[in-house]
């Protein structure tokens, strides 16, 4: 028997069913898009961490073939050609026996910088933060 609502010519959704569906799409997408941004910067991060691997790297060649460290990108052989996402690496505290690289960049549009800085005491770069909550642009702390 038919549903008394509904006559026999009808056929389709009603505008609460609808209604529903769009309810449950905006609350999965409110919970799938800030995921997915936070993981489209962490693999932005990627280059950062991998750059600065390739300079502590070409440091340790250039010092033991000229007994010192040099704060050139291209005398260390990290010529970046191409689009990268993090600005041009930048020494400071270069001297025989010390340097700090440093590489920026604001991947995601907000005030917080992404910055990743290495000495030549560590193999692995570091992450920093310069926002006040001290979180990071995927909004984990530093």
């Amino acid at each position: 028997m038919p549903s008394p609502s509904r006559s026999r010519g009808d056929a389709g959704f009603t505008l609460i069913e609808l209604m529903i569906v769009v309810a449950i799409i905006g609350v999965l997408a409110a919970i799938a898009i800030p995921l997915y941004n936070s993981h489209i910067v962490k693999s932005k991060q990627v280059e950062a961490a991998t750059t600065l691997s390739t300079v502590y790297t070409n440091e340790v060649l250039y010092l033991s073939e000229n007994g010192t460290y040099s704060g050139d990108p291209v005398a260390i052989g990290m010529d970046m050609n191409g689009k990268q996402l993090y600005s041009a690496i930048a020494f400071t505290n270069v001297t025989a026996n010390t340097y700090t690289a440093t590489i920026t960049a604001d991947l995601d549009g907000d005030a917080t910088v992404d910055e990743w800085v290495l000495t030549e005491a560590n193999k692995a770069p570091v992450h920093t933060c310069n926002d006040a909550n001290n979180l990071d642009d995927t909004g984990n702390p530093c």
